[in-house]
C-alpha cells in the first residue's frame, strides 16, 4: 500500500487573485511561450503562484501543448 502526502500551502495564491501585481519594471511573464531545449514551443505560462508571506513568486502554472 502506498501513502500519498498532500501538502497544503495557504500562503500560495494565484498572482491575479492575490491583490498584488508585478513590481514596477519587472516583466509579467504570463502568456510567454515555454520552449524545450530544441527551441520548440511546448506551451505557455498560464499563471504565477505568489507567496503572500514572503511576497515572492514561487511557481508558474503552464498550459502545455499536446502533440
Amino acid at each position: 500500500m502506498t501513502r500519498e502526502t498532500v501538502v497544503i500551502n495557504e500562503n500560495l495564491k494565484e498572482l491575479r487573485a492575490s491583490g498584488y501585481e508585478m513590481a514596477k519594471g519587472e516583466p509579467d511573464i504570463r502568456g510567454w511561450k515555454v520552449v524545450d531545449s530544441h527551441d520548440v514551443v511546448i506551451g505557455k505560462i498560464k499563471e504565477l503562484l505568489f507567496d503572500v508571506v514572503s511576497k515572492k513568486i514561487r511557481y508558474r502554472s503552464e498550459e502545455r501543448r499536446v502533440g
